[in-house]
């Protein structure tokens, strides 16, 4: 049975209220001060114009559980903006990075209530199809 389910999530706006928070580096002196308007209009305009350096590249590990696997398996991921690549023998290395989607063709989907339904590690569970 398919279910609907809409959720209201004001943090998703946060990163367009504080982009402070989310693109300045952890060496950045201005890591943890207010910005005022202007600088954060800047420095959204920097990551996201066609011109700028481009969404900051995430890295971490991430349970992963393929449709034929039973079991869900911890893997080193990458979330570059040209899709989400991971490690699949564990070694961390970028030339080891395999791509396992790209966002252009694909589309991610949040999980509600998948921790019980597919046993899943964790209550933050998303889906790519």
């Amino acid at each position: 049975k398919n279910t609907l389910w809409f959720i209201e999530r004001p943090e998703k706006f946060d990163l367009f209220l504080r982009p402070e928070v989310y693109l300045l580096g952890t060496s950045s002196s201005q890591k943890d001060d207010q910005m005022e308007e202007h600088s954060r209009q800047e420095l959204l305009e920097e990551y996201f114009s066609s011109s700028g350096v481009g969404a900051p590249q995430l890295e971490g590990n991430i349970w992963l559980k393929a449709d034929s696997k039973k079991s869900w398996k911890k893997f080193y991921f990458v979330l570059r903006t040209s899709g989400l690549y991971y490690a699949p023998k564990g070694k961390k290395s970028s030339k080891d990075l395999v791509c396992l989607t790209t966002f252009d063709v694909n589309q991610v989907y949040y999980g509600v209530g998948w921790k019980n339904k597919y046993k899943a590690p964790t209550d933050f569970c998303f889906g790519i199809k």
